[in-house]
């Protein structure tokens, strides 16, 4: 199951807590960066450009993690649809039922 997405003012606060809590546990001679602050002004479009064309689908799709993750949204989708129909067709002869 994926994780809920939060907000931007949610992630931040998180990641001040977790620096506290390393700087607790090793003290103040760690430096703790932050991914967003670099990539805060990213432009996905240019980030796509830039480094998405050294990414080869056909590598990716080869990784059974990859490969598992796709097939079990597929399957859920299916499902999803399939359920959907089946309510569909339990609604028309729930109605059809009723006017006879």
């Amino acid at each position: 199951e994926e994780r809920s997405l939060q907000e931007k003012e949610v992630i931040l606060a998180n990641a001040e807590k977790l620096t506290e809590q390393v700087k607790s546990i090793v003290g103040d001679g760690v430096e703790m960066v932050n991914n967003y602050d670099w990539t805060k002004d990213v432009n996905i479009m240019d980030f796509l450009r830039d480094v998405g064309k050294y990414i080869n689908i056909n590598y990716m799709l080869d990784k059974d993690i990859i490969r598992r993750r796709l097939y079990e949204k597929q399957q859920k989708k299916d499902t999803d649809e399939l359920l959907s129909e089946l309510e569909e067709l339990r609604k028309a002869k729930s109605e059809s039922d009723n006017k006879e």
